[in-house]
């Protein structure tokens, strides 16, 4: 990704559930990143993963992760 301002759509506990909404997001033409997935020793994780996306498309990956909690609710 460049260097223009991200911004998170998503902070979970679950980094399969990180990952999953950047490849959601991916394929619809959103850029995606995860960041914070860092599993230390002992299987401990700080800190969650958050998914972040350019300041310009988050309004578009905020409907995307709306749609999808409304899928599973």
């Amino acid at each position: 990704m460049d260097d223009e301002s991200l911004i998170d759509v998503l902070t979970t506990n679950n980094p399969t559930e990180a990952y999953f909404l950047r490849d959601v997001l991916e394929s619809a033409g959103i850029q995606a990143v995860v960041i914070g997935d860092i599993i230390l020793a002992g299987g401990t994780q700080l800190p969650y993963p958050r998914v972040q996306v350019h300041q310009r498309n988050k309004l578009a990956a905020d409907a995307i992760l709306k749609s999808l909690r409304e899928q599973t609710s």
